[in-house]
């Protein structure tokens, strides 16, 4: 199986212990984000934890350094 390209994309959790002002990464929120949780959205992948696709596609991932 082959890695396809895929991209992380932010989850944002709100606490009320967060911050308004995620700066210079994210713009600023509405609400105190007090966690960022990042997920791909790739079909072939999805529900895989990073330390799976690591272990399946370990050198497409990381390279081979």
């Amino acid at each position: 199986m082959s890695l396809a390209p895929f991209r992380l994309l932010p989850y944002f959790d709100r606490r009320p212990w967060g911050r308004l002002n995620l700066e210079p990464w994210f713009p600023p929120a509405s609400e105190p984000i007090g966690e960022v949780w990042f997920h791909e959205r790739n079909q072939s992948s999805c529900g895989q934890t990073l330390e799976e696709l690591i272990r399946r596609h370990g050198r497409a991932l990381l390279g081979s350094r």
